[in-house]
């Protein structure tokens, strides 16, 4: 039993708990979810995934913007950035970039991997994004995906 008051102390921000009679005890963790855990735990600081290539175009650009409604001179006037911008031609929005996250992650062949068994992915948002480099059209992107962390919660790893 753990008081209310030592619950981010003693349990970790992400424990999982259950209320009980006044009292805060941890919630039980499956043995399958403590394996999964521990394996990827050996695997910390190294390369996961590495996706295959992907050629950002122009047209991907042109839609993006449609959608969005990011009609930004310098991602759809070829004429105007090559003369005005510092890139010397268009680039592609960062949100496009980061949009193409799922699709270079490839998941469905994550899930096929036997070492890291992927049964779904729920996107829940992006730390500390910057963009070091303009993607022109014509350049080639990929995910490297290295594991930095893996939290243990009563029902998956995140």
């Amino acid at each position: 039993l753990v008081r209310t008051s030592d619950i981010w102390t003693r349990l970790g921000p992400h424990t999982p708990v259950v209320v009980a009679d006044g009292g805060v005890i941890a919630a039980e963790i499956s043995p399958a979810v403590r394996a999964y855990h521990a394996n990827l735990v050996k695997h910390l600081g190294l390369e996961v995934h590495l996706g295959e290539w992907f050629e950002i175009t122009q047209d991907a650009i042109d839609t993006f913007a449609a959608l969005t409604k990011d009609t930004q001179w310098i991602h759809l006037d070829e004429d105007r950035a090559r003369r005005e911008s510092p890139f010397r031609g268009t680039v592609a929005q960062g949100f496009l970039i980061v949009s193409m996250i799922p699709a270079l992650r490839a998941y469905d062949s994550l899930a096929s991997q036997t070492e890291f068994p992927v049964r779904m992915v729920v996107n829940c948002g992006v730390d500390r994004v910057r963009f070091h480099h303009p993607v022109k059209p014509g350049s080639r992107i990929r995910a490297r995906t290295l594991l930095k962390k893996a939290e243990l919660n009563r029902k998956y790893v995140q």
